[in-house]
């Protein structure tokens, strides 16, 4: 029953696109004592999935908020799914576009546990301005078996005066057992004809009695014709 509705969850999540006008998704399912809640928010050209499911006594809460302003597109899609602990999971994303420019912006949370307690954030913003182009992607994990796992992605873009700005971001937090913390923040941002691009991830997994954490932050910049790229990755593992 359990990898059942991780896969039907892990699907939802992954078939959600980029779509035109505003659309929001709430589904929550409860079984066996469990209880679950999902709220989706949209507007503009945005997507918002929210889903959750609660079983033998777990509890499950879901969050997604999509906005666009302008020209482009944001999607949000949020999974928790719990059974006989708590997750909470949250995704948004926010595309500010003025004067010609284009925001593309799409965030994914999941958030998963068996007699754990678990939480995952993910959180993506785009801003263009007079016909610049900026895209960010963000993604955020959390899973524990009996532990404390909590995982956070915050990715930013900005782009102006026809410059091109793109940032993706990911985080990864396991636990068995023990607590396991991630945290991941990407930036970039490009002015003047100018191309920047960053990309991050932060993995942390602990096993039984053992504690990690993983923080990561990386970010790029261009300004008149320049180009600029910056790429991180941390991982911390204790078993």
């Amino acid at each position: 029953m359990r990898n059942a509705l991780a896969a039907v969850s892990l699907g939802c999540l992954l078939m959600s696109t980029y779509s035109w006008g505003a659309e929001a998704t709430a589904v929550s399912v409860a079984y066996n004592g469990g209880s679950a809640s999902s709220v989706a928010t949209a507007s503009g050209n945005s997507q918002a999935n929210a889903f959750s499911a609660g079983i033998n006594g777990g509890r499950a809460i879901s969050r997604a908020d999509s906005r666009q302003l302008g020209r482009g597109s944001s999607v949000a899609n949020s999974v928790a799914f719990a059974d006989r602990g708590l997750a909470i999971s949250d995704a948004q994303a926010l595309g500010y576009a003025r004067r010609g420019g284009i925001a593309r912006v799409r965030s994914d949370s999941l958030a998963t546990t068996y007699g754990g307690f678990v939480r995952s954030g993910s959180y993506a913003t785009a801003h263009a301005r007079g016909r610049s182009l900026a895209e960010s992607d963000s993604v955020s994990t959390a899973t524990s078996l009996n532990g404390v796992a909590i995982s956070e992605s915050r990715v930013t873009s900005f782009s102006r005066r026809g410059s091109q700005a793109e940032s993706r971001g990911s985080s990864l937090a396991y636990s068995q057992y023990g607590p396991a913390r991630a945290s991941g923040r990407v930036t970039s941002s490009a002015d003047r004809y100018s191309a920047a691009r960053a990309d991050g991830a932060a993995i942390s997994i602990s096993g039984a009695h053992r504690s990690s954490r993983a923080y990561m932050h990386t970010e790029s910049r261009a300004t008149r014709w320049g180009r600029s790229s910056s790429r991180t990755a941390v991982v911390e593992i204790q078993h």
